[in-house]
């Protein structure tokens, strides 16, 4: 059996975390797909746009089996801390094989080039 485990916000859930959702789960081979997202506060102690339970069936039904909740210090955290925990609490389940993220970036010219 094969999980991922991928650590997001969904604020709110859109049609680019469907296609993370479709793709972390066929480019892993994964049979359960495990979310930790933020609660009701996300990155920087901003208020979600929509609530944590409206977020968390939108992602069930995209295809996550699990949400889990962040813990509200740590997802209201900056970038660092909100990895941090995410990762944490992926690990501590002692079932994930797989972590997958997305990054949103505002250009290409943030990528190193050689």
């Amino acid at each position: 059996m094969k999980i991922t485990g991928i650590i997001t916000e969904y604020n709110p859930f859109h049609n680019g975390h469907a296609y993370q959702l479709t793709q972390a789960r066929k480019e892993t081979n994964a049979d359960y797909m495990i979310i930790a997202m933020s609660g009701n506060f996300v990155q920087r102690g901003a208020p979600a746009l929509l609530d944590k339970f409206v977020r968390a069936k939108m992602a069930l039904l995209e295809g996550a089996d699990l949400v889990l909740e962040l813990p509200a210090p740590w997802s209201c955290a900056s970038a660092e801390y909100f990895a941090e925990a995410g990762i944490a609490l992926l690990s501590r389940l002692g079932c994930v094989d797989t972590l997958c993220y997305g990054c949103e970036t505002p250009s290409a010219d943030v990528y190193e080039k050689s």
